[in-house]
């Protein structure tokens, strides 16, 4: 781009600094939990979940603590059958093999952690009960520019780094008086823009089940840390897809709310004011029933209180029909899915006629119209904010910060007041629509295919159209997962070049795409958040079979 802020010169002078930071991380690890480099898989294996099996550093009851929801990891602990020490000794050894092997850590806490932990477990033991919270000593990861008490905050820029914040993310304050032990953060993009997570700090982050593949983003280092089982409960952020995109990619669940359902307070980035499309901070973790707990404890944890720019709405209890009405949306009508999509969504429908549920075709609405009011929005100063930021380091621009970019363009004021207008009509458009169908929910895609290769995941659509319509949105595994052998034949003939190079990237090499799982999205009515984790626990159920 003609506007690049880079300056090679500028950007030197910051690598000391960047030195500096990738040095609190490397120190942070518990070096006894690190996997021997000769007990480390090969660059070239793609696959490397099942390393925690196979690295010897792990037992066989730390490597179950790991595989078990929050939920139940918060009844083990009440009934005494497992400490809090012991559960983030599992966490902490899994997370840190997690780190040798994708790059997803900034930080642990492991200092901090282990304080908690033991004070937890002390209550308990002059007690009897976790009193102390619905979340006592559930470890927990952060998202790197989420605030975290006199820590360094850098949201991906260069620029940023040294600067330390003085209170925590409103979220994360409320989840500590809950119980939870928080241990480790989490890398994200440059810009915090991108659906994938690299930066000139601390790299690119890998996707577990295959590492040739995108993380996702921008809450990556989140979305590979809970696929890989590292971490029982995340916080990430959403304003594109930035939850759902590495929940997906990563096999893993999220959900991003309602923006200004649960509060935001307390992050770092550029573009502040921007309030066209709002951003959503929400849960990454192991189960849909996960999802619905760190609902409940924050919204339970009154936010408001402190957060005058959210509304008072306490979480509601809500029943679920026993025969859910689901519309099935299949496209964006920008870019049709590939077949191992196509075939999760087929799978998935099989499985909720069979349980009862009433499957209803829905077709997009307005999609262009709706993405390009995201699109425009992000950037509607000319990216001038990203831009400055960028510009304080001088550091180098990385492909996807350059591709965001190019959607940057100055609006008026009377050509912002008009995206808000088709925004509105458009919200207005799409709740009637699902009134009229009788639609509880809508399923669809969360991405056209599986996870992107790294440093190539452009289209935001299929979930960036919830941000503009504010609709809110959970992901959940299919256990479907890529088979090049019968997911490379696709007779789909592409409706615009752009759609063709999109699809082009997963049909012209398939075979990269092995293994890598397939999520799905459901999306809800503005301000159903009850609804949509209510609904996504039965549907994930019924898909899954459990």
């Amino acid at each position: 781009m003609s506007e690049t802020t880079e300056d090679p010169v500028k950007f030197e002078q910051w690598k000391p600094e960047i030195e500096r930071v990738r040095k609190i991380r490397d120190d942070s690890i518990v070096k006894e939990y690190l996997v021997p480099e000769d007990k480390l898989p090969a660059p070239d294996r793609m696959n490397v979940t099942n390393v925690p099996y196979e690295a010897g550093t792990m037992s066989e009851k730390e490597l179950k603590i790991t595989e078990t929801t929050a939920v139940n990891l918060v009844a083990q602990m009440a009934a005494g059958e497992l400490s809090a020490e012991e559960v983030l000794i599992a966490f902490m050894k899994r997370a840190t093999i997690a780190q040798q092997l994708l790059n997803c850590v900034t930080e642990f806490l492991t200092e901090e952690a282990f304080a908690k932990a033991k004070e937890l477990d002390a209550y308990y033991k002059k007690t009897g009960k976790t009193t102390v919270g619905p979340l006592h000593g559930i470890p927990l990861s952060i998202k790197e520019h989420l605030s975290v008490k006199g820590k360094e905050v850098n949201a991906g820029f260069v620029g940023f780094i040294g600067r330390v914040v003085d209170e925590d993310n409103l979220q994360l304050s409320i989840l500590k008086k809950a119980g939870v032990v928080p241990f480790a953060r989490t890398n994200e993009p440059q810009s915090l823009m991108h659906a994938d997570s690299s930066n000139n700090i601390y790299g690119m982050t890998l996707n577990p089940y295959n590492r040739l593949l995108s993380a996702g983003g921008s809450s990556g280092g989140e979305g590979a840390l809970v696929g890989f089982h590292g971490s029982p409960f995340g916080i990430g952020s959403d304003i594109g897809g930035s939850i759902r995109i590495p929940a997906a990619f990563n096999g893993c669940y999220g959900y991003r709310p309602t923006a200004q359902r649960i509060t935001v307070k307390g992050r770092t980035g550029a573009g502040a004011g921007q309030i066209t499309i709002l951003p959503s901070i929400g849960p990454l973790t192991q189960s849909a029933e996960d999802l619905d707990l760190y609902m409940k404890t924050v919204t339970d944890g009154e936010p408001w209180e402190v957060d005058c720019l959210i509304p008072i709405m306490p979480w509601r209890k809500v029943d679920t029909p026993k025969s859910l009405t689901i519309g099935v949306m299949k496209d964006d009508g920008l870019v049709y899915p590939v077949k191992p999509m196509i075939r999760a969504l087929d799978y998935a429908i099989e499985k909720l006629e069979k349980a009862g549920h009433k499957i209803v075709p829905f077709e997009a609405i307005k999609p262009r119209e709706v993405y390009d009011v995201a699109l425009n929005s992000f950037y509607a100063d000319n990216g001038s904010a990203q831009k400055a930021a960028l510009g304080l380091s001088g550091e180098p621009w990385l492909e996807l910060t350059k591709y965001a970019l190019s959607y940057a363009k100055p609006l008026s004021t009377l050509e912002q007041w008009q995206q808000n207008a088709i925004r509105n009509a458009a919200r207005v458009e799409w709740d009637a629509k699902m009134k009229e169908l009788g639609i509880d929910i809508i399923l669809c895609p969360a991405y056209f295919g599986p996870a992107a290769l790294s440093h190539d995941t452009e289209h935001w659509a299929y979930t960036a159209l919830f941000n503009s319509l504010d609709m809110p949105g959970s992901v959940f595994p299919t256990g479907i997962t890529v088979d090049p052998k019968i997911d490379a034949e696709d007779s789909f003939k592409a409706r615009t070049e752009y759609e063709a190079k999109q699809r082009a990237k997963y049909l012209n090499a398939p075979e990269k795409y092995a293994g890598a799982p397939i999520d799905l999205q459901l999306i809800g009515r503005h301000y159903r958040d009850e609804e949509v984790l209510a609904y996504t626990k039965v549907i994930s159920a019924a898909i899954l079979d459990k």
